[in-house]
């Protein structure tokens, strides 16, 4: 490992030598250019390329397809707020139902990986699971504070305390040939559902089925990275931890946006992925992680 960089106050720690073999190693550069034609066919609507937009109903449920920035939001209809508790497991079970029977059932999308849940919401309950079942009895018989205690057997509750909250984010990535692909800003790029005791009430797709037109642009050189780490890269650590120290760099895709030419353009790399083993925040489920694109063009804070 190599000395500890300083950005904003916060100390980054990583195998420069690894990361820059990976940056060596061939760069790839795509346009995204959303397959209107392809989605409108998966929906069984024929294909039109001069659509840009289109809405549709399926059931309770309301989409609408945006081929201009690739990318799809769905809406339960005469959505209630609800802050009936529900279980980590059977989150993941709804959201799992929901992705194999709607329009994402090998339609759609079908490159995702395995779901992810990247926010617990509501009530403030620190994620701690259980590892083992408790017992049946509830008091150990070798427990000398607890074990002359009576046990209620008309109590049926449950016996396992487990945390419960009123919904929880949970992201299906996507992948390009077992290829994770990764926002510039940080995070796993993917579809992502909201789920709550009532069901699934919104979900968002990051990008619709595309195809590449490749593009060449400026690639950062090795000091250029290293340099732009040290600063934090795209999105700097903000927890209270004051060092991070990052494991093995892995090559990633990477997805980002450019304003050019009056539009919003969409575009795809390769990339670098910074993986670490400390909290993004005291909210989210996941690591905090720094994505860094091969191209210049990819990382919106290079260069301030």
């Amino acid at each position: 490992m190599i000395a500890p960089y300083y950005g904003e106050s916060k100390t980054y720690t990583f195998d420069q030598a690894a990361a820059k073999t990976l940056l060596n190693k061939k760069s790839s550069l795509i346009k995204v250019n959303c397959n209107s034609a392809q989605v409108l066919k998966d929906l069984g609507l024929g294909q039109n390329t001069k659509i840009t937009s289109i809405s549709v109903g399926e059931e309770i449920f309301d989409y609408s397809f945006d081929f201009r920035n690739c990318s799809m939001r769905g809406n339960k209809r005469n959505t209630v707020w609800s802050n009936k508790p529900i279980k980590e497991a059977a989150a993941l079970a709804i959201a799992k139902e929901f992705m194999s029977n709607k329009y994402f059932g090998k339609k759609v999308f079908n490159q995702y990986g395995t779901p992810i849940v990247i926010y617990r919401n509501g009530n403030n309950i620190r994620p701690y699971i259980l590892k083992e079942a408790a017992s049946t009895t509830a008091v150990a018989d070798d427990d000398i504070s607890l074990s002359g205690v009576d046990i209620d057997p008309t109590d049926t509750g449950d016996i396992n305390i487990e945390p419960e909250y009123t919904s929880f984010s949970i992201l299906f990535p996507y992948t390009i040939n077992g290829t994770p692909i990764y926002n510039a800003y940080g995070n796993r790029a993917g579809v992502t559902v909201e789920v709550t005791a009532d069901g699934v009430t919104n979900v968002n797709a990051q990008l619709l089925p595309f195809k590449g037109a490749a593009r060449n642009a400026e690639k950062l050189s090795g000091d250029d990275m290293v340099k732009f780490v040290q600063k934090g890269g795209n999105n700097s650590y903000r927890g209270s931890e004051k060092e991070v120290v990052f494991k093995k760099p892995q090559r990633v895709l990477v997805l980002f946006n450019l304003w050019r030419n009056n539009t919003n353009e969409l575009y795809m790399s390769s990339g670098i992925r910074f993986a670490s083993d400390i909290k993004q925040d005291q909210w989210s489920a996941q690591n905090y992680e720094m994505i860094i694109s091969d191209y210049k063009i990819g990382n919106n804070n290079f260069g301030w």
